[in-house]
């Protein structure tokens, strides 16, 4: 996709700069403070501990899955 380095599940999905521009748009509509881990697996343990602290936190569960669909 944006041909920078080899394009592995975690880079395209995680690491891309196309997709980490998603991830900051959605990261900033919620107060988290947020690393972006280096593999798939620790972003959906991690997000899932982070949104249970959200009030809405049935929606934002699917952020992952929403990014991932759309890319």
């Amino acid at each position: 996709m944006c041909q920078s380095t080899s394009e592995s599940i975690n880079h395209l999905m995680l690491h891309c700069p196309i997709t980490d521009m998603l991830w900051k748009i959605f990261i900033s509509l919620i107060d988290i403070v947020w690393t972006m881990a280096r593999k798939i697996i620790e972003v959906l343990l991690s997000w899932e501990k982070a949104s249970t602290r959200l009030t809405q936190k049935d929606g934002w569960r699917f952020v992952p899955a929403c990014i991932w669909w759309t890319i």
